[in-house]
């Protein structure tokens, strides 16, 4: 009894902390926007999915929640309340409870959600343990994206030579060079 309740707390205060990192609801985040009149009459906010920085902590924060003895429902519906890209998981968790198939209730998902959607469906079918699978999954989402990062850092050092090259050459020649030559040359 007492790991759950620690555990649920835990839960709560990584919710908290990504409900204050997305940023407390206030009335310029409800407000209407320019775009669609349709949006800006019934007030509703266009969701986008997570970003790739999201999409590791997405993953810790069901962990955490299922871990903490929340159904899959009710983390689903958690997420889609307290993280402002995760909107899109109330279909889903709505779908679930409806009763449709797993595959319907997340064909309403953006595809973003990939990663959290097939490791909760490998553990529904394997029926391992879902919060290690999804920690697993988040870190090797994390080390994806360093790798990834990394791959783009190298083509950047690649890419700038020829820029630095054509700046450094002549200057270098004009600056460097080209006293000595004329340091060299007859009066």
């Amino acid at each position: 009894m007492f790991e759950q309740l620690t555990a649920l707390l835990i839960g709560l205060l990584v919710a908290a902390a990504v409900w204050w990192w997305n940023g407390a609801p206030n009335a310029s985040r409800f407000s209407p926007k320019s775009g669609d009149p349709r949006e800006r009459e019934s007030g509703r906010e266009e969701s986008h999915g997570p970003t790739i920085d999201e999409i590791p902590l997405i993953l810790d924060l069901t962990a955490a929640m299922l871990g903490a003895g929340l159904s899959l429902t009710e983390s689903l519906r958690a997420l889609a309340v307290s993280v402002r890209s995760c909107q899109d998981l109330s279909r889903v968790s709505r779908s679930l409870e409806l009763g449709m198939s797993w595959d319907d209730a997340w064909a309403t998902a953006p595809d973003d959600f990939a990663p959290l959607e097939s490791a909760l469906a490998f553990s529904r079918l394997a029926g391992a343990s879902s919060s290690s699978l999804l920690v697993d999954s988040a870190q090797a989402f994390r080390r994806q994206a360093h790798r990834h990062f990394e791959k783009k850092a190298a083509e950047l050092g690649v890419k700038i030579i020829v820029p630095l090259g054509l700046c450094a050459l002549p200057a270098f020649l004009l600056l460097g060079v080209g006293p000595l030559v004329l340091s060299l040359l007859p009066q």
